[in-house]
Formats: structure tokens, C-alpha cells, sequence
């Protein structure tokens, strides 16, 4: 019977003081007026994966129409 016990490895890569200027270097600060202009500049830089796309429309076209009148009129 082999007992080897397989153990999780950490590796540590350094990195050299030209490339991490070189990231830091290339990062701008960007402000937002609203968060909602913060949230249409990341849906303009994000795309959404393919598989989640279709899972979306699918459950939106299964989804049953709401009512126009709101539950709590329909009770009272």
C-alpha cells in the first residue's frame, strides 16, 4: 500500500521592481458621478459569459407576465 500524502503547493514567482512599475504605471483612476455611470462603464468593459447569456434569456421568456394590478390592491 503507497502512503504518500499529496500536499498542496505554495510557489512564490518573484517579480522584478520594472514589471511591477510597468502594472502600476498603467492604472488610472477613474471617477464616476453616480453609480449608476459607474455600473454602465463596467457592463460596457465586461462581457457576459455565453452559457449565463443563454441561462438568462431562457428563464426571462419562462417567467409568467405579472399582473398589472399589484397583489396588495387585488387583496384590499
Amino acid at each position: 500500500m503507497n502512503s504518500q500524502k499529496k500536499h498542496l503547493r505554495q510557489t512564490v514567482h518573484p517579480i522584478g521592481s520594472q514589471e511591477i512599475q510597468e502594472t502600476l504605471g498603467s492604472a488610472k483612476a477613474l471617477d464616476f458621478a453616480t453609480p449608476e455611470a459607474l455600473l454602465q462603464f463596467d457592463r460596457s468593459i465586461t462581457t457576459t459569459p455565453v452559457a449565463l447569456r443563454h441561462r438568462i434569456v431562457e428563464t426571462l421568456t419562462q417567467t409568467p407576465k405579472s399582473n398589472s394590478i399589484p397583489w396588495w390592491k387585488r387583496l384590499f
